[in-house]
């Protein structure tokens, strides 16, 4: 397995069975550019951010509370604004992470 919970995998999976396509659903990503300390894990590791901006081919720049940017690409877009968690799996070649947006508490 490469650091992603099996617990994870199986929850998409059954997300992904039922046709789940809600935006604000769990997602899987691929992971474009992640800053060096968050590269090469050696167990997984799972931190919050903000979407900060969006391009039109789907990719998606994050922004960590610790000022950190990492670029994703996403299979359903995400507004401008919106807080999430992003699990990054553990290994070399890490390239896929899973994507949970995260209610907004501040109301």
């Amino acid at each position: 397995m490469n650091g992603i919970s099996p617990y994870t995998s199986l929850f998409l999976q059954n997300l992904y069975a039922q046709g789940q396509s809600n935006p604000f659903s769990v997602q899987a990503v691929d992971l474009l550019n992640l800053p060096p300390d968050l590269r090469n894990l050696t167990e997984a590791k799972t931190i919050q951010g903000q979407v900060t901006a969006q391009s039109t081919n789907g990719n998606v720049t994050i922004e960590t509370p610790q000022g950190k940017q990492i670029e994703v690409r996403l299979k359903t877009p995400l507004p401008v604004g919106t807080k999430i968690d992003l699990q990054i799996p553990s290994g070399k070649f890490a390239n896929e992470g899973i994507l949970q947006p995260t209610p907004d508490t501040s109301n």
